[in-house]
């Protein structure tokens, strides 16, 4: 689906049910420098930070507002 929708942006979800975040992460990293925001309502040990960092991924902790989704969207498209 990605390969055939060619998206802007990336909002994936830490948790899910069968591929989590980071294993998406990465497979899309493999193909593409599209922007990707992940969403995650639990604390991440300071390696799943360093990951997502090198992989150009912005966190969102849950709950956040949608002022700052816009504005990490925005960070990555500029």
């Amino acid at each position: 689906m990605f390969d055939l929708e060619a998206p802007d942006f990336l909002i994936t979800n830490r948790n899910m049910p069968r591929l989590n975040g980071y294993d998406l992460c990465r497979r899309v990293r493999a193909i593409s420098n599209v922007p990707i925001v992940m969403t995650t309502g639990s604390v991440l040990p300071g390696q799943d930070e360093a990951e997502l960092s090198r992989l150009g991924v912005v966190l969102l902790f849950k709950p956040f507002d949608i002022s700052e989704l816009r504005r990490a969207i925005g960070e990555l498209l500029d």
